[in-house]
């Protein structure tokens, strides 16, 4: 199934031809690179340095310079971050101070001062269901924001053919699970054991 059904602008399409991606079944078998578990939220002082992780916390305070927004992040534990964000002014309109948020990335710790940071987060915002999850991560596709990236696949799953190639009783047989459930599975895993 051509490419083209999903109704991309042409300018996208080019993208994901430049990529290799010419069909809906090249799309969904443009498998993730790795992934990353943010189901699990982390108290700020119990983070390790370079950790991977998401944090929940309310905003106190929110700066900004000529390239950065900073803004200082305390959790229900009282601990405080700082979260940066630099050549992205336009965050400033994404944040409130004094309103709680989700922030997922990679945390520095500066042993001089014990002060923890995490600069432009992998993702962000207030809805748990959403943020608190299994992340994948994909092979950049100039010119293809990740959200984009994700969104044409989800429509392309609901649109590729779920007939298994194998016979129903070797796929109880041997207790596999259905090409579409497996497409699924490593497009967004729901747990340890899918991913």
């Amino acid at each position: 199934m051509d490419l083209s059904v999903l109704k991309l602008p042409q300018n996208k399409m080019e993208k994901f031809w430049d990529k290799g991606i010419f069909t809906i079944e090249d799309l969904v078998y443009f498998f993730p690179k790795k992934y990353l578990d943010f189901r699990n939220a982390k108290n700020i002082k119990d983070i390790a340095h370079g950790e991977i992780c998401a944090v929940i916390g309310k905003i106190e305070d929110i700066s900004e310079g000529t390239n950065y927004i900073r803004v200082k992040v305390r959790d229900n534990k009282n601990w405080f971050m700082y979260i940066f964000w630099f050549n992205m002014k336009y965050i400033k309109k994404m944040i409130k101070k004094g309103e709680e948020y989700i922030f997922c990335g990679r945390v520095y710790i500066d042993e001089k001062y014990n002060v923890r940071t995490m600069t432009n987060p992998i993702k962000f915002g207030k809805d748990k269901e959403k943020l608190l999850t299994i992340h994948t991560i994909y092979p950049k596709i100039n010119g293809i924001s990740e959200e984009y990236l994700k969104k044409c696949i989800q429509n392309g799953l609901a649109l590729i053919e779920k007939k298994d190639y194998l016979e129903n009783h070797l796929i109880t047989k041997f207790g596999l699970i259905s090409k579409g459930e497996a497409l699924r599975i490593i497009h967004n895993p729901k747990n340890e054991e899918e991913y």
